[in-house]
């Protein structure tokens, strides 16, 4: 009589195999992704041009002394929100790898990690110039995290197969 976990074991699938099915197309997948980019960087945008026009005009009542610790606080997610962000995309390519190209999924997992890297950076920059009411040198640890998101514009070149592997 065969035990059980032959069984189970004879029903898992190979560790190479995905086991679930990819939910998007190519061009579902870049789509979503180009869509979650522009919103990102357009709301990014507008908290620090917001925060930034905030902190350049507005002259409270009584002087306020700025709070660099807050600074250091965004200048330190800003130099470790970029790298850890690609490097955590990387690993989620790394883990859709399929033949020559990354899933759909692993594409939208990879970009959302990225995108929201930058974006974290550049928003609780933008809350320490608010705060600070000071635009300078608050405004350097928000300039990094938004040229990176406008740099990594989804193509969707992961997605697409090398002409030149010979498969």
């Amino acid at each position: 009589m065969p035990s059980s976990t032959s069984t189970k074991e004879s029903s898992q699938t190979p560790p190479d195999s995905n086991p679930v099915p990819p939910s998007f197309t190519n061009s579902q997948a870049l789509i979503l992704t180009r869509i979650l980019w522009a919103a990102s960087l357009f709301f990014t945008l507008i908290i620090t041009i917001a925060a930034s026009v905030y902190a350049a005009f507005y002259t409270p009542d009584t002087p306020t002394t700025p709070n660099n610790t807050l600074f250091i606080i965004a200048l330190a997610l800003t130099l470790l929100a970029i790298p850890l962000g690609l490097f955590f995309r990387g690993e989620a390519f790394k883990k859709h790898w399929r033949r020559d190209v990354i899933t759909p999924t692993g594409y939208i997992t990879g970009s959302i990690i990225v995108i929201v890297a930058c974006e974290l950076a550049a928003i609780f920059a933008a809350v320490v110039i608010f705060l600070n009411q000071r635009l300078f040198p608050e405004l350097i640890p928000a300039i990094p995290p938004i040229l990176i998101l406008t740099l990594i514009y989804p193509n969707g070149r992961a997605m697409i197969p090398n002409a030149s592997t010979p498969y």
